[in-house]
């Protein structure tokens, strides 16, 4: 079981501790500077991997004015490993909303962050296990819409062109490169609004008004194969 609780100083602490109370529970992030301490967001401050064997929190762990992204091993046996790559002074991980998700095969996980401080969010892929570097997907501005394909061969994901328009584009975590698109073309002013990943990883039926600018419709792509159809 894993949680978390504040200390005797009233610094939000992650524990773990086995569910038929073998052992006393073990504190599994690092010690934090003064002030740091685990991230909240939207009521949650970590997630555990689909396979239950790790746990990824965001804290300011490093660097009390840093937000940086965290994996641990869910029995405390290692230390925690940082995920995000390198940040400017001054710069966080995206923590609003969901400000990270894991890949149902419990092998990556991908967030957002700024660059550079004051440019947009761009989303990032890093592997769960092994020292590979957190990999930039695409530098346009990405929104709080992404997720993994089953096998986590993709990530699809809404980003914002140069024209302001939002397009659904695909991209595999291990690399970085030009994302495909997976939607038709858009009429003017319009948007891919939201999408869904099938369940079978081989398609992504999505929402936008692609067709007439404010008639939302839906749409099914097969993920980097044929050209979107409406349905």
């Amino acid at each position: 079981m894993v949680y978390s609780a504040d200390d005797e100083e009233y610094t939000s602490q992650l524990y773990g501790v086995p569910v038929d109370g073998s052992r006393d529970p073990v504190v599994l992030n690092a010690p934090f500077p003064p002030g740091g301490e685990l991230q909240q967001y939207i009521g949650r401050r970590f997630r555990i991997t689909a396979d239950s064997t790790r746990v990824v929190y965001a804290a300011n762990q490093e660097v009390l004015a840093q937000v940086e992204l965290f994996v641990v091993p869910i029995d405390g046996s290692a230390e925690p490993m940082k995920l995000n790559a390198p940040l400017e002074a001054g710069i966080d991980i995206y923590i609003a909303f969901d400000p990270f998700i894991l890949g149902p095969r419990s092998t990556w996980v991908a967030y957002r962050a700024y660059t550079v401080l004051g440019q947009s969010n761009q989303l990032f892929a890093a592997p769960l296990v092994g020292s590979r570097e957190a990999v930039r997907l695409t530098e346009l501005e990405t929104n709080i819409h992404y997720a993994f394909t089953r096998d986590e061969t993709e990530l699809v994901f809404i980003a914002r062109n140069e024209l302001g328009e939002n397009h659904l584009f695909a991209a595999p975590p291990t690399e970085r490169g030009e994302p495909t698109r997976q939607n038709g073309a858009l009429t003017s002013f319009g948007d891919v609004l939201d999408f869904r990943v099938t369940p079978a990883g081989d398609r992504v039926v999505y929402l936008a008004d692609q067709n007439t600018d404010g008639v939302n419709e839906l749409f099914t792509s097969f993920l980097q194969a044929t050209p979107a159809r409406r349905r």
